[in-house]
């Protein structure tokens, strides 16, 4: 198993055996908080497409169980909040 050191000296955020100062703590912070983003935004993705599994078929009609609009429903603004994150990083 990777420690958390092992991958700061492999992305370049901390010396081998070294110790870290404040813009280290930055990057590292902006490290792993995009990561967490990374992977909420993966397993909303994959909840959606486990979803997508559920649903039915008439004709050209395509519908979802009624217990499901709550899980999609909280997947897709897990995905709006992601995208808003990022526009108003961008603004500010």
């Amino acid at each position: 198993m990777v420690t958390q050191q092992q991958v700061l000296v492999q992305e370049g955020l901390l010396k081998q055996g070294g110790n870290m100062n404040l813009s280290g703590y930055k990057e590292t912070y902006y490290y792993f908080s995009g990561m967490a983003s990374t992977v909420a935004r993966q397993s909303a993705f994959a909840g959606i497409a486990l979803i997508w599994i559920f649903k039915t078929e008439k004709g050209s009609v395509i519908s979802l169980p009624e217990s499901l609009f709550t899980p999609v429903l909280f997947l897709v603004l897990c995905l709006v909040f992601d995208l808003l994150q990022y526009i108003v990083a961008a603004a500010i």
